[in-house]
């Protein structure tokens, strides 16, 4: 064999070495891509997943936050609402004429079932009708109207002012207010 053909035969064996060492390159970086891919689409799904979980988690807190807040404008709005009919029935009571507070006094003076012969307390302008109501006159009451009456005996005291009898009213009905204003 000559040196021409020795240096053909490794030119040759280099040459294959040197695409069998290509091909086996090629397929470890192949194989390295492959499970980079591999790894960077299960870190993608695992964040993805993670996104998606904390999109849901936001959106369940925002959802919650937004419900709460409609819930506190609609008490805010049915509380404004109810006091509004209160304030209607202070405005009613304020407008009373004369007579018609008489009428009112009388009526709940007789509803209390205090006997007459005591004291009582009222506006300024009721003094007589405290008198003719059998009661003596023991002062002065300011607000709407009404009277706070005693028996002979000082131990009974009915606060029968229509301030007092209103907010005792309005505990009572205020529930079904509610229900008749706003369907509850």
């Amino acid at each position: 064999m000559g040196l021409g053909e020795l240096v053909a035969e490794i030119a040759a064996s280099g040459e294959a070495e040197a695409r069998e060492i290509r091909t086996k390159a090629q397929r470890e970086a192949e194989a390295i891509q492959a499970q980079a891919r591999a790894e960077a689409d299960a870190v993608l799904a695992k964040w993805t997943a993670r996104a998606k979980e904390e999109g849901e988690a936001l959106s369940r807190r925002v959802l919650a936050s937004a419900e709460l807040e409609a819930k506190k404008l609609r008490l805010a709005a049915e509380s404004d609402a109810l006091q509004a009919v209160r304030a209607a029935a202070v405005a009613r009571l304020t407008q009373l004429g004369p007579q018609e507070r008489a009428g009112l006094t009388r009526a709940l003076v007789k509803a209390s079932g205090v006997r007459p012969g005591g004291r009582a307390w009222a506006r300024a302008d009721d003094r007589d009708l405290v008198k003719e109501l059998g009661f003596e006159y023991a002062g002065e009451l300011k607000g709407l109207g009404g009277v706070v009456v005693e028996d002979p005996s000082g131990e009974t005291r009915e606060d029968l002012r229509f301030e007092s009898v209103l907010d005792e009213a309005w505990r009572s009905v205020v529930r079904e207010v509610a229900n008749d204003l706003f369907g509850k």
